[in-house]
């Protein structure tokens, strides 16, 4: 009873949007691990099933590539010479029309429902 009703029904598209802060500041293995068996155990008992939710774990792909923990980067920005903060500011808006671009798919493909009713 924790999950408010109305959040209840769209869980596909609150794992989603939960998902890029989760995967950004901490691990992937620890997000996927850690955090989304206790999400999808949630969902489960709101109608979604194990796909649906995975794949809208997946979502934060498009921001884990920004994050600190992403050890490459540090190489690619010495090499560059970039500032990390000024690029992960110029790389933010990309990553943001790339979530949604990964969004609008997989609800148009039919993998995770936008709404489901709940009793």
């Amino acid at each position: 009873n924790i999950i408010p009703k109305q959040l209840a029904g769209a869980w596909g598209l609150v794992i989603a949007f939960i998902s890029a802060p989760g995967t950004f500041f901490i691990s992937n293995d620890g997000f996927y691990f850690g955090v989304l068996p206790v999400l999808a155990e949630a969902g489960r008992s709101y109608g979604f099933d194990n796909m649906s939710m995975a794949l809208a774990s997946l979502m934060g792909q498009a921001f884990h590539l920004l994050s600190p923990l992403v050890a490459f980067i540090y190489l690619l920005l010495r090499l560059t010479g970039l500032d990390m903060g000024q690029w992960q500011k110029e790389s933010a808006k990309y990553a943001l029309g790339i979530f949604v671009i990964f969004v609008v798919t997989i609800v148009a493909l039919g993998h995770m429902p936008l709404f489901i009713p709940q009793n």
